[in-house]
């Protein structure tokens, strides 16, 4: 993510999760009204279906991997 950006998600149809892990920078994982701040190293697995942003809201990119788990039945 470059620095300064936010990127805004629609909700994901329940039974998705998200994982999230930080290789470079710090950004914000905001999901509903609870603010996660996440730094180089950090990771987090959480259910995907409310909305949620990333936010970086520092002067150096941020790099994350995220992966996407769906249920087979969702």
């Amino acid at each position: 993510m470059p620095a300064h950006s936010q990127q805004d998600v629609d909700a994901h149809r329940p039974g998705i999760r998200e994982n999230l892990v930080v290789t470079a920078g710090a950004l914000d994982l905001k999901i509903g009204t609870e603010i996660m701040p996440l730094k180089k190293g950090d990771t987090i697995n959480f259910s995907a279906d409310q909305p949620h942003s990333d936010i970086n809201r520092g002067a150096d990119e941020c790099l994350a991997y995220l992966v996407m788990t769906h249920n087979s039945r969702a």
